[in-house]
C-alpha cells in the first residue's frame, strides 16, 4: 500500500493558513483558534502539552460538528489540516483510536474540494483501514478519492495502484489486473517511485494467481529499481515481499540468499526502524529452519537467528507469533520438547483474541486462522512426542479435522479458476493433512485408521478446479473401493514437511505407509530425472542403464516400501494419485528388479484426484460423431525454429493401421488450423489425437499450448472445445504448467482437456524422442483398437519398445502416461486377433521408426548438451 504520507505532510502543511483567511465569519474563531494551538504546542513545555493537546481535540471536534451541520470548503480545510496533524502526533489518552483522526481530516478534505489532498489522505486512510481488516471500507476510500481526481491527475494512477492492491487482498485479481494495465497503458508509472509500487502490486497478484515464476520476474523488477532509486523504504518493502514469496514456494535456500543479500545494502538499513530488520532476521530464521529439517551435517542456526530476531520485541504481532511457531517447530525437531511447549504456550496467548472475534476480518483474519492451523499442528506434535494417551491424541485428532474443515469451507467459496488453485500448494496445509493421516492411522487400529485418513484427503481433493467443473463430489471410501477392478490398487501419496504418506486402497485392505519428507523425496526424484529424462548417448558401454536402475530402485524403495510393493506388485493395474505434488515422476521408469520395469509390467494410470477419476468411470467411452478418431498434426517448425516434425499423411496411415476404413481421418499441414482442430474435436466418436510441436507463453496462466499452421491454441481455450472421451497429444509441453501442487492437473493441457469433457488424455511429460513416441503410439493405437484399456494399451506398446534393440531404453517409452479414467475399453475385445493386432503393429513401429529415431536421436542430443531441468509440475516443451 502507498502511504502518501510525504506528500500528504507536503500538501497539508500550509493548508490551516490558507483556509483561515477564507473562512467564513462564524467559523474565524474556531479557525484561528486551531492555528494558535497548533502553533503553541510546538513550543509548549511538557508540562503544558497534555493540555493543549487536549483543547486542539475540542477544537477540532467542534469544526467537525459545524462542518456536519453546515458544510463549508474553509472550514474543510482546517479539518483535514487539523485531523492529519493529530493523527500523527497525538500522543495523549491511549483509548483514543487515531485513526478516527484520520477519518475526519478525510470527510474535511472531501468538503474543501481539492483532489490532491483528498488522495493523500484516502492513500492513508485505506492502509489503516486495510492493516486493521476492514477492506471494504479501504476500497470504498480509495473509490471516493478514484472518483474526484481527474485521469492526469499525478494522485490519479497512485490511487490506482493502491486499489489494485486492495482488490488483489479481496481475492478480486481479475479487477486488480485491469486497473494496472490501465496504469501501465497510461505511461504514469514508467519510472520512478510510482513504478516500484506498481511491479511490487503486480507480482503479489502474480503469486495470487498462482504464476510464481511471473511474481518473482515482477518483484526482482521492484527491488531493483528501489535499489537504483536508494530508497530504503521501497528496497525494503521489496525485499520483505521477494523472501516471502521464496518461502511461499518453499524455496528456502533461495530466501537465505536474498536476505543476506539484502543485509549486505548498508544504505538500506542506516535509518531503517528496529522493526524492520527484526523482520528480515525472522524471515532468516524461517529459511534456516527449512532447510535444516533434512540437513543433518547442517549447522543448527535457526533457533539462535529466530529468538534472536524475538528479542526486544521489534517485531510485529504476527511476525513474532510466527517467528515463534518456527522457534517451536525447530525445537520440537531437536527434542527440546519444554523449550518448543512453552514457545506454543506464548502463540496460544497471543491467538486467543482471535478465538473472541477480535482480530477483525481480511487479510489480519486470515493471518490469525493461518496460525492456529499451524499451531494446531505443533501441538498435536509436541503431543504425540510426549507420549500422550489415547484419549489426549483422538482430541488432537478432532481439533485438526475441525480445522481441515474450516480451511476447506472457505476454500469452497473462492470462485474455481481455469488455471487451477491448488490447496496443497504451500507446506502449511501439506503439514495439517499429514498430521491428520498420522493421528488417525494411530489412534484407529489397521482399515479404520486408513479410512478416516483418506477421507479427509478426499474432501481436500474434491474442490480441485478440474474436479469442480466435471461436477465431482467427494466419495465414501467405500464407493471408491468398490469402482476399483478386482486387480488393480490406488496409490495415493501425500508428500509433506518432516513425514510423508502412502495409502494403498484395492478391493481387499487398506494400508499406510509412512515415508520420508517431501525434501528428501524430492532430492532422489531429481537424482533419477537427470539422468532418465536426458537422450541416451549413440553408444553406451551399459554404464547408463546400470545408473538408471540404481537410482530407480533407490527412489521405488523411498516410494514404495518393502512391505507396499509386495502388495502393488500383486496387482496389475495401479493408479498413481499425489504423486504430482513432487512434481514429474515416471512410475513406469522405476525398476522392479534387475529385468523387470514397472511400466512393462503394470498398467499405470495418473488420477488426478480420487474424486474426479471416480465420476470420470461412470462416462461413456463413445459419443455421437463422424469417426472414430479424428487426427491433426502439424508438422511444421514454430516461429523460434526447432526442425520440422518428420509426420505426415504416410505417418497417420502407419498410426492408425489397426482401424477400419472409415473409422479415422484428419488434417495436414496448412488445414491443421485452430478451426480444423475444433471441427476434428467435435467430429470424433473415441478419440482425438493431435501431433504437433508444443507451444508455450509464460505470460498465460496456462502457458502450453499446440503449435498450429494459424498459431498457438493455447491451454484456455483448448479447455472450451468439445472434446471427445481420449485425446492423445503427441507434443512435447502438453504436461508442463507452472507448479499448482495439489491441483488436479489445471495447469497443463491434460487438465485443460479433462475440462473439455475427456474421459482420459495421453501426454508427454518431458521432450521426447519422435521417432519413439511414433511407435509407441502406433502399438498404442494397435492395441486400443484391439479391445486394451487406455492404460493395458500404453503398458503393451511400452513392453514392445522395451523389447527392442534400439528403443529399449526408459527414455523412448517412460515419459508418455494416461491420466484420468482409462480402465475400460472403448471397443470389445477379440481374442483370436488381439494379439496379432499388437504384433503386427509393434514390429511396424519399430521398423517405421528407426530411421527417424536415428534422426531425431541426433538432433535431440545436441538439443540436449546437458541433462534438461526436471520441471517444477509434470511437464515439458517441444
Amino acid at each position: 500500500m502507498i502511504r502518501g504520507r510525504s506528500a500528504s505532510a507536503l500538501l497539508l502543511a500550509g493548508l490551516l493558513t490558507a483556509v483561515v483567511a477564507e473562512a467564513a465569519d462564524e467559523a474565524v474563531d474556531a479557525t484561528e483558534r486551531l492555528r494558535d494551538l497548533l502553533g503553541a504546542i510546538g513550543s509548549a513545555s511538557s508540562d503544558d502539552r497534555p493540555r493543549l493537546l487536549e483543547e486542539l481535540v475540542a477544537a477540532h471536534r467542534e469544526l467537525v460538528e459545524r462542518n456536519a451541520r453546515r458544510p463549508d470548503p474553509a472550514v474543510g480545510g482546517a479539518i483535514a489540516s487539523s485531523g492529519w496533524w493529530l493523527y500523527r502526533r497525538y500522543d495523549g489518552d491511549a483509548a483514543v483510536d487515531r485513526l478516527d483522526f484520520l477519518e475526519e481530516a478525510f470527510e474535511g478534505a472531501k468538503t474543501f474540494g481539492e483532489p490532491g489532498s483528498v488522495g493523500s489522505l484516502a492513500s492513508v486512510l485505506a492502509g489503516g483501514l486495510r492493516d486493521r481488516g476492514d477492506l471494504g471500507g479501504a476500497l470504498a476510500r480509495l473509490d471516493e478519492a478514484a472518483d474526484r481526481i481527474a485521469p492526469e491527475h499525478p494522485l490519479a494512477a497512485r490511487v490506482a495502484v493502491e486499489r489494485a492492491d486492495l482488490l488483489r487482498h479481496a481475492g478480486r485479481t481479475a479487477a486488480a489486473r485491469v486497473l494496472l494495465d490501465a496504469v501501465e497503458a497510461s505511461g504514469a508509472a514508467a519510472s520512478g517511485k510510482l513504478r516500484i509500487e506498481l511491479d511490487g502490486v503486480r507480482g503479489l497478484l502474480e503469486l495470487a494467481e498462482g504464476r510464481p515464476e511471473l511474481a518473482a520476474r515482477s518483484l526482482a523488477r521492484s527491488a531493483a529499481a528501489a535499489r537504483e532509486a536508494r530508497d530504503a523504504i521501497r528496497y525494503r518493502n521489496a525485499v520483505v515481499r521477494r523472501l516471502n514469496l521464496a518461502l511461499a514456494v518453499e524455496d528456502a535456500a533461495g530466501a537465505l540468499a536474498l536476505a543476506d543479500e539484502a543485509l549486505a545494502e548498508e544504505w538500506a538499513w542506516g535509518n531503517a526502524p528496529a522493526g524492520a530488520r527484526a523482520q528480515l532476521e525472522a524471515r532468516r530464521g524461517h529459511a534456516l529452519a527449512e532447510l535444516e529439517r533434512d540437513d543433518d551435517d547442517r549447522e543448527r542456526r535457526a533457533a539462535g537467528v529466530l529468538a534472536a530476531a524475538l528479542e526486544g520485541g521489534a517485531l510485529g504481532h504476527d511476525a513474532a507469533v510466527d517467528a515463534r511457531l518456527s522457534l517451536a517447530e525447530v525445537r520440537l525437531r531437536a527434542g527440546a520438547l519444554d523449550d518448543a511447549a512453552a514457545e506454543l504456550d506464548v502463540v496460544a496467548g497471543a491467538l486467543r483474541p482471535t478465538d473472541a472475534g477480535g482480530a477483525g476480518g481480511g487479510a489480519a483474519l486470515a493471518d490469525r486462522r493461518r496460525q492456529a492451523r499451524r499451531h494446531a499442528v505443533l501441538s498435536a506434535v509436541l503431543a504425540r512426542e510426549r507420549g500422550a494417551d489415547r484419549d489426549a491424541l483422538v482430541s488432537h485428532l478432532e481439533r485438526l479435522e475441525a480445522e481441515l474443515r474450516a480451511f476447506l469451507d472457505g476454500w469452497r467459496d473462492l470462485p474455481a479458476r481455469a488455471d487451477g488453485r491448488g490447496f496443497l500448494h504451500f507446506g502449511g496445509p501439506r503439514q495439517l493433512s499429514a498430521e491428520i493421516v498420522r493421528l488417525a492411522t494411530r489412534v484407529e487400529a489397521g482399515p479404520t485408521g486408513v479410512a478416516r485418513a483418506l477421507d479427509s484427503l478426499l474432501a481436500a481433493q474434491a474442490l480441485g478446479s478440474v474436479t469442480r467443473a466435471r461436477g465431482g463430489v467427494a466419495p465414501t471410501v467405500d464407493a471408491v473401493r468398490r469402482g476399483l477392478a478386482p486387480d488393480e490398487v490406488l496409490l495415493v501419496f501425500l508428500p509433506a514437511p518432516d513425514a510423508s504418506h502412502l495409502l494403498l486402497v484395492d478391493a481387499e485392505r487398506l494400508e499406510h505407509h509412512a515415508l520420508a519428507s517431501d525434501m528428501a523425496l524430492f532430492g532422489r526424484r531429481r537424482a533419477f530425472l537427470d539422468v532418465v529424462a536426458r537422450p541416451p548417448p549413440r553408444v553406451d558401454d551399459g554404464g547408463r542403464a546400470r545408473t538408471i536402475r540404481a537410482l530407480g530402485a533407490g527412489l521405488r524403495d523411498a516410494l514404495l516400501p518393502e512391505a507396499a510393493l509386495e502388495t502393488v506388485r500383486a496387482r496389475r493395474r495401479w493408479t498413481v494419485v499425489g504423486v504430482d505434488l513432487l512434481g514429474t515422476l515416471p512410475f513406469e521408469a522405476l525398476p522392479l528388479d534387475a529385468d523387470r520395469w514397472a511400466g512393462v509390467e503394470h498398467a499405470i494410470l495418473y488420477s488426478p484426484s480420487v474424486p474426479l477419476t471416480h465420476e470420470l468411470r461412470g462416462a461413456p467411452w463413445r459419443r455421437g460423431g463422424d469417426v472414430d478418431v479424428a487426427w491433426v498434426a502439424d508438422p511444421s517448425p514454430p516461429p523460434k525454429g526447432a526442425p520440422p516434425l518428420g509426420f505426415s499423411a504416410g505417418g497417420a496411415t502407419r498410426l492408425f493401421a489397426a482401424y477400419a476404413a472409415g473409422e479415422t481421418a484428419g488434417v495436414v499441414g496448412a488445414e491443421a488450423t485452430r478451426e480444423g482442430l475444433a471441427e476434428a474435436a467435435a467430429s470424433a466418436r473415441v478419440a482425438l489425437h493431435v501431433w504437433t510441436h508444443g507451444a508455450r507463453d509464460d505470460e498465460r496462466p496456462i502457458p502450453a499450448g499446440l503449435h498450429l499452421a494459424d498459431g498457438a491454441a493455447h491451454g484456455a481455450s483448448l479447455g472450451r472445445l468439445d472434446a471427445p472421451p481420449l485425446v492423445l497429444l503427441s507434443s512435447c509441453g502438453a504436461a508442463r504448467g507452472p507448479i499448482r501442487r495439489g491441483e488436479d492437473g489445471a495447469s497443463n493441457l491434460g487438465g485443460a482437456f479433462l475440462r473439455a469433457g475427456a474421459r482420459a488424455v495421453v501426454l508427454p511429460s518431458v521432450d521426447v524422442d519422435e521417432g519413439a513416441t511414433l511407435a509407441l503410439m502406433e502399438g498404442f493405437h494397435a492395441a486400443w483398437r484391439g479391445g486394451a484399456s487406455v492404460a493395458e494399451a500404453l503398458r503393451l506398446a511400452r513392453a514392445r519398445l522395451a523389447g527392442s534393440e534400439s528403443l529399449s531404453d526408459p527414455f523412448h517409452w517412460a515419459f508418455v502416461h494416461a491420466v484420468g479414467a482409462g480402465r475400460t475399453a472403448a471397443y470389445p475385445r477379440e481374442d483370436a486377433d488381439f494379439a496379432r493386432h499388437v504384433a503386427l503393429a509393434a514390429a511396424a513401429a519399430v521398423l517405421a521408426a528407426a530411421g527417424l529415431a536415428i534422426a531425431a536421436r541426433r538432433r535431440l542430443t545436441r538439443r540436449a548438451a546437458g541433462p534438461p531441468p526436471p520441471p517444477p509440475a509434470p511437464g515439458s516443451s517441444r
